[in-house]
């Protein structure tokens, strides 16, 4: 049984990764300056910075991980119970915000929308409507396939999780958004892994450390470590997440508090963000083209008028139908 100080933990930890999802689609190159790389200053802050927020998805399968493998889907109805389950949790919500990036998606660009039935079908379960939504089409699809593996944790042999991590990281491809893509693996089953060590995720690091790391994560984020290198690239994510957890310990109970209540809109911001910071920082690219300045303030404003605006919709939305709420976020409150 998970306690009450890291089921609060967790919930601060997934509306700040949720968060660096939005900046990471607050990157705004081609809208300000028509390229695919960064330009000046806001180009230095926004590459560094889309390399700390990497941490962002793992984290999420990392969770989804740990407290999916709390049971054994070989015992009992316990798999068909979990489909039921999931189907209300992540399904509904799933296909729900797929068919609205779909319609959005028509009133600009028609053509990738699909040719026919069977191609809109096909689009909408790739979720190539609303790309964000790939971390619940891999998520249901991992779930989905547990009786081919679930075993593993079965057996809980720490030579045979260390065997498998070790594939998996060798095989992981950071950033990667493919159908049943390495990095939903590799940090899916290390959530698994954790749920059977939760002494790891307890664990405290010194203050010094956190802090040492800390710079260490920031510097080669940014650039002032100049080596490329996959498996540093590789390291590095791992070595974020770590760290950004352990950060999470440092917030004070103000901060903590506010942010726990804020937590209930993680998932509305997730699934509600990318079309709207789309329009807006087009909006301001058009206007302030090539203006370094303007794209700096438009990535670091954006995000927050972006999430401010979904928390209000969401208030508002509970308070006038909170069972279509519930619905479209798989009951998330």
């Amino acid at each position: 049984m998970i306690d009450m100080e890291l089921s609060s933990k967790i919930k601060i930890a997934s509306l700040l990764c949720t968060m660096m999802v939005v900046y990471r689609h607050s990157l705004n190159y081609l809208a300000f300056f028509n390229s695919w790389t960064g330009h000046g200053i806001s180009g230095f802050v926004e590459d560094g910075i889309s390399l700390l927020t990497e941490i962002a998805v793992p984290y999420f399968f990392i969770i989804s991980g740990f407290f999916f493998f709390r049971i054994s889907y070989y015992e009992k109805n316990n798999y068909f119970k979990m489909l039921e389950k999931k189907a209300k949790t992540l399904l509904i919500p799933f296909i729900f915000w797929n068919i609205v990036g779909g319609v959005i998606l028509c009133l600009y660009n028609r053509t990738q929308v699909g040719d026919s039935i069977v191609d809109c079908v096909q689009q909408l379960f790739m979720s190539n409507w609303y790309g964000p939504l790939w971390y619940v089409r891999d998520l249901m699809t991992l779930m989905l396939l547990v009786p081919l593996y679930g075993w593993i944790f079965l057996c809980n042999k720490s030579w045979l999780y260390l065997i498998i991590v070790l594939l998996l990281f060798y095989y992981w491809m950071p950033s990667d958004g493919n159908w049943i893509s390495t990095e939903s693996v590799l940090f899916f089953f290390l959530g698994g892994i954790l749920q059977k060590y939760v002494k790891i995720v307890e664990m405290q690091m010194p203050y010094k450390m956190i802090m040492g790391c800390t710079i260490l994560w920031v510097l080669y984020s940014f650039g002032f470590i100049p080596i490329e290198n996959t498996y540093l690239h590789k390291i590095n994510t791992i070595l974020g997440l770590v760290i950004f957890w352990q950060l999470v310990n440092l917030l004070t109970a103000k901060q903590s508090e506010k942010l726990l209540t804020l937590s209930s809109y993680s998932f509305l911001i997730y699934v509600m963000h990318l079309y709207l910071i789309k329009v807006m920082k087009q909006g301001l690219g058009a206007l302030f083209f090539e203006n370094d300045m303007m794209a700096l303030l438009s990535y670091i404003l954006l995000p927050l008028i972006t999430m401010f605006i979904i928390i209000v919709i969401g208030r508002l939305w509970i308070k006038t139908s909170l069972v279509t709420y519930n619905l479209v976020t798989g009951g998330r409150l």
